[in-house]
């Protein structure tokens, strides 16, 4: 990730030899972070505090139902949107490959799959461990537990803990903008789509009439890990490669 402050120093023609530098720009101008003179807007200035990828930032903001979001459009799952994001952030895969037994691997975490794609389904994975982690807080006997809950489901507990820290810096940083970080919206997943559909607006795309998936910003795309939005299919998508997450078909 290129610095912002770096992006910000550059002059008009230093932009010209930097191709990538050009998209970094075109990405903050989209997500509402500068303004057409590569200035920080104030939503940027809010955006920039966040120890995050700006995307993950401005959906973070997007999520919470206050006019520190800068939109007319607000949510209220920032609980959610955290848990969401933490995970992406951290380090470790979430989910864990084993060529050997596929079968087992896939059954495991069919419980976890959300139909609307991977972010949801991490969401969902992340509410059953931290289901089993009250439901069994024994001191030493729940480490145990968790352990062996996540070895059963082929979930990656480094991933966890390692996001769990990750929160807790996010968590602080909207404490600091007086935003409440415990906002939820239950089970309406809608809101956390939208909300997250603000962060990755340079991965929208528009469906062609071969059904594969143009992005806005870049080349065309599959319909593998497309976020619904519960809107028409001759309407644009958002669209997201969550690396951390491998994909849960439907015919495994």
């Amino acid at each position: 990730m290129i610095p912002v402050t770096f992006l910000l120093s550059l002059r008009d023609h230093d932009l010209t030899i930097l191709p990538p530098v050009r998209s970094a720009l075109q990405t903050l101008w989209l997500l509402g972070a500068i303004d057409k003179n590569h200035r920080l807007t104030p939503l940027g200035h809010q955006m920039a505090i966040f120890p995050v990828e700006p995307h993950f930032s401005r959906s973070i903001l997007a999520s919470a139902p206050s006019s520190l979001s800068s939109s007319t459009t607000t949510q209220g799952c920032t609980k959610e949107v955290l848990t969401i994001i933490s995970i992406l952030s951290s380090s470790s895969k979430l989910f864990l490959d084993n060529s050997s037994q596929r079968e087992t691997v896939s059954s495991a975490r069919l419980k976890f799959k959300h139909h609307t794609g991977d972010h949801m389904t991490i969401l969902n994975a992340v509410r059953a461990y931290d289901e089993i982690s009250t439901h069994h807080h024994r001191g030493t006997a729940s480490k145990s537990e968790r352990r062996e809950w996540c070895k059963k489901h082929f979930i990656n507990e480094r991933a966890l803990i390692e996001a769990k820290k990750i929160k807790e810096q996010l968590i602080d940083v909207c404490k600091k903008l007086k935003l409440d970080p415990e906002v939820s919206c239950g089970e309406n997943d809608e809101l956390v789509l939208n909300s997250l559909g603000f962060g990755l607006v340079g991965n929208s795309a528009f469906l062609q009439q071969d059904g594969s998936y143009k992005q806005t910003m870049g080349h065309s795309v599959s319909t593998r890990n497309i976020i619904s939005l519960n809107c028409p299919r001759s309407l644009s998508s958002i669209c997201s490669d969550c690396q951390n997450t491998p994909r849960i078909d439907d015919d495994e």
